[in-house]
């Protein structure tokens, strides 16, 4: 028996929101899950690789992800690229310090 599976691209509360409703889930049921089905995946370019660490950092310990290059680790390199990834209901909690020169989080990323 085949699966049929869809990849399906929510952007926004009402979206999440409208989907589930497709499917019959309750309203209250929406009210609960829909932040949780907003997805956002961010590239940063050129950040210090200093700056790299202390973002995954943040974004680990608030339920985030970071992606940089394997040269961030050891800072073998000056600079990384970022892959920041987070639902909305995970984003940051950090008060939006600097680290060397770049912004480490905001409470959502947009």
């Amino acid at each position: 028996m085949a699966l049929d599976v869809e990849i399906l691209a929510i952007d926004n509360i009402e979206s999440a929101k409208s989907t589930m409703a497709g499917i019959g889930v309750t309203a209250r049921g929406q009210e609960i899950m829909a932040e949780k089905m907003v997805f956002r995946v961010v590239r940063l370019r050129d950040i210090d690789t200093r700056a790299a660490n202390i973002l995954k950092q943040t974004m680990l310990s608030n339920g985030g992800e970071a992606a940089v290059s394997a040269a961030t680790v050891n800072l073998s390199a000056e600079k990384t690229d970022v892959i920041l990834a987070e639902n909305s209901q995970a984003g940051c909690q950090a008060s939006g310090g600097t680290a060397m020169g770049v912004k480490v989080c905001c409470y959502k990323i947009v």
